[in-house]
């Protein structure tokens, strides 16, 4: 099954939401994503799952649902480029 996206200019620049959370869940312990969590002012204990995955799948859904995804990529960019790279 084969999963289309709309494509633009804006969104040709955003990370795939799968690769942006293989590439988390790879570099950050429970602690990291709890810090990161607080940065972005997302409670993590509000966030339905309960492993770390579960919880950065959830966070990057959350943030995509209240229109903030181009605030979480930027974020991240400036505090994790490491892990992400651009």
């Amino acid at each position: 099954m084969t999963v289309m996206n709309p494509w633009t200019p804006e969104i040709a620049r955003i990370p795939d939401q799968v690769e942006l959370l293989r590439k988390l869940d790879a570099h950050l312990n429970d602690e990291e994503t709890r810090t990161l969590m607080f940065e972005l002012g997302v409670d993590y204990d509000n966030l339905p799952a309960t492993t770390k995955k579960g919880k950065l799948r959830e966070l990057i859904l959350f943030m995509e649902r209240q229109s903030q995804s181009p605030r979480l990529w930027q974020f991240l960019r400036q505090r994790y480029n490491f892990i992400i790279g651009d």
